[in-house]
């Protein structure tokens, strides 16, 4: 499991990750970072806009998380 990849996400750092690690799940399922076949340095150098992206949308912020626990508990 990429826990690393899970506390960069937590404190709003895109995650750039391998394909055949364990974490293009995650970074799919939020739609935040990049998945990548390969090691492919102008890819990587395509991926500036990212983290402004995900700020922007506070995925992981505490104020979402806060209601998302409380949607979970009234059902």
């Amino acid at each position: 499991f990429g826990l690393v990849t899970i506390e960069a996400m937590a404190c709003g750092t895109p995650a750039v990750v391998l394909d055949k690690s364990a974490s293009p799940e995650i970074v799919r399922l939020y739609s935040f970072g990049k998945v990548l076949d390969k090691v492919c340095i102008s890819e990587l150098l395509t991926i500036r806009d990212i983290g402004e992206q995900y700020n922007k949308r506070n995925v992981f912020s505490k104020g979402k998380i806060i209601l998302d626990y409380i949607g979970l508990y009234l059902g």
